[in-house]
């Protein structure tokens, strides 16, 4: 489990982090490229990051970059944590996983159905 600099985990999930995303560009009309330059990544993995489900970008530095973000602007803000990070944190003490998991072989022929 990697913790944040400051010994936080992560916990809000990907899903969560990419809606504070889209909520925060669209409330400060804050252009996308300016937002994709602060958190200091390139064009290519934001977008990634943006399109994905469920936790499936958890290695991405994106996650890392915008979970940071976010967490800070929260703090500076006094804002509380959002119910869904309070379920997580009881849930999942240690955070999410920033380590993708590997789907074995089996597992994926059977899910697709497809043979080798």
């Amino acid at each position: 489990m990697q913790f944040l600099p400051n010994g936080e985990t992560f916990l809000n999930d990907i899903f969560l982090v990419t809606l504070q995303i889209s909520n925060f560009i669209e409330e400060h009309t804050t252009c996308k490229k300016m937002l994709i330059s602060n958190l200091n990544l390139h064009g290519i993995t934001f977008n990634n990051f943006m399109k994905s489900s469920k936790q499936e970008q958890c290695q991405s530095v994106a996650y890392k970059n915008a979970y940071i973000f976010f967490e800070k602007l929260r703090i500076y803000q006094g804002k509380e944590k959002s119910e869904s990070r309070l379920n997580n944190e009881s849930l999942l003490p240690h955070g999410f996983s920033l380590k993708k998991e590997k789907k074995s072989l089996a597992s994926s022929t059977a899910a697709t159905g497809e043979m080798c």
